[in-house]
This record gives structure tokens, sequence and C-alpha cells, in this order.
């Protein structure tokens, strides 16, 4: 298999990458794709699936939990800064620990 990525800067604000897979033991024919970008001011986050995030809460919860747990013999709440972690989660929907 060969992969053939080109990056394209079509402007100041404008960039293409475009991939080409060649695998003639799997496709008949080459294939390819084309990403798009947009120059932006913002903060730019790793492109990832998220789908994890969405349980996020509950497993940073949960674990805060167990070691609270763990480390006073019963239960009781999270500490104060896992839980600014939490809500930070829930506010903005990313990780940023």
């Amino acid at each position: 298999m060969q992969v053939t990525e080109r990056f394209r800067r079509k402007d100041f604000g404008h960039m293409e990458i475009e991939i080409t897979v060649d695998d003639p033991k799997t496709w008949t024919q080459p294939w390819s794709f084309m990403v798009r970008l947009k120059r932006s001011d913002d903060q730019v986050y790793e492109y990832a699936c998220h789908e994890g995030n969405h349980s996020m809460i509950g497993i940073l919860a949960g674990a805060r939990a167990e070691e609270a747990k763990t480390n006073a013999g019963a239960t009781r709440r999270p500490q104060a800064e896992s839980m600014t972690a939490i809500q930070k989660v829930k506010s903005n929907g990313f990780m940023s620990l």
C-alpha cells in the first residue's frame, strides 16, 4: 500500500490536503479524498472522535468517587479540584485538565 499526501497552500487563508491511497491488492484503482482548511484565529484542537467525551463526566466522577472511598475508607464527595475539571468538561465540551 502506498499513501500519498499533498499539502497545497491555495492562498494566505486556505490550504488543501489531498490524500491518495493506492493498494492494488485491495482496490481495483487508487482512490483519493481532499480536506480543505480555512485559517482561523480560534484555538485548534486535534481532530478525533469525541464520542468518549460524552461519557467523560461520568467516568471522571466515578473515578473520583472510587479514589475518595479508597483514601478515606468511606464514601464522600469528590475533591473540589476534580469537580472543577468535570464542570469544565460540561461547560466547553473539551478536556482541558
